[in-house]
Parts: structure tokens; C-alpha cells; sequence
């Protein structure tokens, strides 16, 4: 396999079915596996390093600067998906709202020039505005992904949408 540069090109950011906006740079996604430590005793028992790892499973955090994006619906998502306001307020989900059985979650889709990537239980973490008062405004956006079932065990989709001419 050899080495290539690989080129996204402008990525379109859509959460909720709705499309938020367009990141400025790039899309960074970061997997973060989560795993068990066995111990044994053939390595020192609890105070040893572990004999073995378990996976248990595995989270995405994507996050974006969005330079073109609906002020609406950034203004919206204040209220991380769960919120309501009519404009002038920012309204959070209630307090103690369960992510996953409250329905705070929805699908992330990334649709760039070369592939789209798909995450179907993407929870909104991070909202920011950069630069409000100034002539250009920036958002900051950031979601925790986690597997769609347990039996499937699927935490991204990836298509390919197209080819790069670099290829």
C-alpha cells in the first residue's frame, strides 16, 4: 500500500437533518477506545500491569470551526439539542436529562468533496461562537459518537462520493 495525500476539500457539517454550516479547515475526528485491564497473577496481580485488555467498546469526538453556517441554527444549538428559545434566550434540555433515553442524540453527517461520513447516535457537546462583535464570526461545534447497537457495533459509515483528482 503505498502512501498518498488524502484531500477532503470543503465538508458540509449536518446534524439533526438539518445543515448547520461548513467547516473552515478541516473536520477533526478522534476514536477513543474504551477497554478493560484484566489482571493476572503470573504478572503481579493488581499491582502488576495487566495480563490482558478487554475492548469494550469505542466513542468519536468530532469537532469543527464553521466559518459559513445558519446563525439560527447555531444560535439554536446552544440549548445542545434538547433546548428551545425564541431568539433572545438560550433554554437547556432539563436538568438531569438522559442523552440516549431522553433523545438528546441524533445523526452527525459529514459530506465532503471525496466521502461522506455518517454517525448515527452523535451527541452535541460543545457550542461556541468565536468573534460575535467582529465583521467575520466563526462556530466552534463538537460531538461525542457512540456505536448504533451493541450487536452491530457500527460507530461511523464511511461512502465514498467521489473521486480526487490527486488519486
Amino acid at each position: 500500500m503505498a502512501l498518498a495525500f488524502h484531500m477532503t476539500g470543503p465538508v458540509q457539517i449536518s446534524w439533526a437533518s438539518e445543515t448547520i454550516g461548513i467547516a473552515e479547515d478541516r473536520v477533526n475526528i478522534q476514536f477513543q477506545p474504551y477497554w478493560d485491564e484484566i489482571h493476572t497473577d503470573d504478572y503481579g496481580g493488581l499491582a502488576g500491569p495487566p495480563g490482558e485488555l478487554q475492548l469494550l467498546g469505542a466513542v468519536a469526538f468530532v469537532s469543527a470551526t464553521l466559518t459559513k453556517f445558519d446563525e439560527d441554527l447555531a444560535h439554536a444549538l446552544h440549548g445542545f439539542g434538547g433546548g428551545t428559545g425564541d431568539g433572545a434566550t438560550i433554554d437547556l434540555p432539563t436538568l438531569g436529562a438522559f442523552a440516549f433515553q431522553d433523545g438528546l442524540y441524533d445523526a452527525l453527517v459529514l459530506t465532503g468533496t471525496i466521502e461522506t461520513n455518517t454517525f448515527s447516535k452523535a451527541i452535541l457537546r460543545q457550542a461556541q461562537e468565536f468573534n460575535a462583535s467582529m465583521r467575520h464570526k466563526r462556530f466552534g461545534v463538537g460531538w461525542q459518537c457512540y456505536m448504533d447497537t451493541t450487536c452491530t457495533r457500527q460507530l461511523m459509515a464511511r461512502v465514498s462520493t467521489g473521486s480526487s483528482s490527486c488519486a
